[in-house]
Order: structure tokens, then C-alpha cells, then sequence
């Protein structure tokens, strides 16, 4: 049953966009416009598997949500990054070492490269 009113979650405020001439991640852009038949979600299953196992990601197009829709998922999505105590997420951290990824990352948990670690 749904909920009678929509929970609050604070407005998501996305960093402004780079100045930086950066090398950017070729992400597949997938077409949800024909989602609605079986014969668009057949023609839909290649593509998504193929964007989710070359890149993990995909840009997906005409999915029929709002722009307010958009804004609420991202609203909601970063809640756990920003409205979550620092005492519960250390209650809540994942045990990476251990092969679990339930829970918190750490920030800062990953090496990239030459000394630099993840920002995520």
C-alpha cells in the first residue's frame, strides 16, 4: 500500500560541471521508448546486457519519467551519503577484506593509483 504523503528527503545539489579538459567514459545510451510491448523489452534485453557487462553503466533515454521524477530518485539516492550519522555507518561499514559488500564503503578504502585513493 502506499505511503499517504511522501517522505522528506533534503534537495540533491550536484557539483557544478568541470572546467577540466577531461578524458570522459563512453557510456552506452540505451532507448526505453519501446519498453511498453514484448517485442520493444525482447529487442531492450540485448542492449542492457551488453551495456551492463562491457561497462556497468548505461544512459538511458525516453523512459517516460518526469524531470521532477528524476530530481526526487536523485534527492532520495543521495540521502545515504549525506543525512546518515558517521556513528551509523561505522555500525553499518561493510567487511571488504572479508568478501562482503553489504553496508558502508569507507571512503578512502581503495588505492587507485601512486598513493591516490577513491573519493566514493
Amino acid at each position: 500500500m502506499p505511503a499517504p504523503t511522501t517522505p522528506f528527503a533534503p534537495r540533491f545539489v550536484p557539483v557544478p560541471l568541470t572546467k577540466e579538459d577531461l578524458e570522459w567514459a563512453d557510456l552506452p545510451i540505451v532507448d526505453f521508448s519501446n519498453a511498453g510491448t514484448p517485442q520493444g523489452r525482447a529487442a531492450l534485453t540485448p542492449q542492457v546486457c551488453h551495456a551492463m557487462r562491457t561497462s556497468g553503466f548505461m544512459y538511458i533515454i525516453n523512459h517516460g519519467l518526469s524531470q521532477a521524477q528524476n530530481d526526487r530518485i536523485f534527492d532520495i539516492a543521495d540521502v545515504p551519503f549525506t543525512r546518515v550519522s558517521e556513528e551509523e555507518m561505522q555500525r553499518y561499514t561493510s567487511d571488504i577484506k572479508g568478501g562482503s559488500y553489504r553496508g558502508f564503503k569507507p571512503r578512502q578504502f581503495w588505492e587507485i593509483e601512486n598513493g591516490v585513493r577513491d573519493q566514493i
